[in-house]
């Protein structure tokens, strides 16, 4: 026994230009997404070279007096670029401030707050405590230094030349490895 139209011939489902465009804009979408994910993993941008000075800097202090970062030299630094809207900066920020305290002798320990609102930035140092010293610097002095993605942190040897820099949140073992043998341990 055939069963009810087997002998009919089969029809093909129909496509209407309306769900044919609904196609066509979703792989325009998935497209434009995936083209744009290749383009931020492979244009992160590159900090300043090793061995090279650190740029002239201007700090501007939340209490509204300015100084300038070469006024710090003397001693290794760790300089900083972070926001208050940059979780994985205020993720790393305990670990500068123990840092900061652990070396507190021999390494200058320096957040420079870019794109912040002023309070907001106060906010955050007095709420985790940050024990080294914080300004603000404008967009020109951020991309002097080549700190497009935050955090981006560089440190500099007791002349002001760069030794070593990082994209992305630090931990502990990162912030000590790069320190090496140039600060003594406590």
């Amino acid at each position: 026994m055939n069963p009810v139209g087997a002998d009919s011939p089969r029809q093909e489902p129909t496509v209407t230009s309306s769900s044919s465009s609904r196609v066509w804009r979703l792989l325009g979408y998935l497209l434009l997404v995936v083209a744009a994910g290749l383009w931020l993993v492979g244009n992160r941008t590159p900090t300043l070279p090793i061995g090279s000075l650190a740029p002239a800097t201007t700090v501007r202090s939340f209490d509204g007096r300015s100084w300038r970062l070469s006024e710090l030299i003397g001693r290794p630094m760790l300089v900083n670029f972070w926001a208050t809207w940059c979780p994985p900066c205020l993720s790393e920020m305990p670990t500068l401030a123990a840092a900061a305290l652990r070396h507190k002798d021999d390494l200058v320990v320096v957040g420079l707050a870019v794109e912040s609102p002023q309070q907001d930035a106060v906010d955050v140092v007095r709420r985790l405590r940050i024990p080294y010293p914080i300004g603000a610097v404008d967009g020109a002095t951020q991309r002097a230094w080549r700190a497009l993605v935050l955090p981006t942190t560089y440190l500099l040897d007791a002349e002001g030349k760069i030794i070593w820099a990082a994209q992305g949140a630090l931990t502990a073992s990162d912030v000590e490895e790069a320190l090496g043998n140039l600060v003594g341990s406590d």
